[in-house]
C-alpha cells in the first residue's frame, strides 16, 4: 500500500514539476519503497541502504526504463 501511495503521489506532482527537481519530504522506510519501486526492482525481496535522519537521495527518470539512482544517502556534508 505504502508504495502504491506513493507512486500516485509522485505521478500527481511530477508533470507539475516539469524539468525543475521534485523534491519529495517522507519517512525512510516510504523514501526506500519508492526508490525501489522507481528502479524496478521488487519491495518485498530486494534491500536499500537507510537513509540517516535529513539523508536525501537522487533518482532520474531513465526514459522507458526504470528510473536511475545517481545518488543514496546524502547528507548536508557531503
Amino acid at each position: 500500500m505504502v508504495v502504491i501511495r506513493m507512486r500516485a503521489a509522485l505521478d500527481e506532482w511530477l508533470p507539475r514539476a516539469g524539468d525543475r527537481d521534485l523534491l519529495f519530504v517522507t519517512h525512510g522506510s516510504s523514501a526506500r519503497m519508492l526508490t525501489l519501486s522507481l528502479l524496478g526492482l521488487p519491495t518485498d525481496t530486494h534491500r536499500l541502504a537507510s537513509l540517516e535522519n535529513a539523508a536525501w537521495s537522487r533518482l532520474r527518470p531513465a526514459g522507458d526504463a526504470p528510473w536511475s539512482l545517481e545518488r543514496h544517502n546524502i547528507d548536508a556534508d557531503a
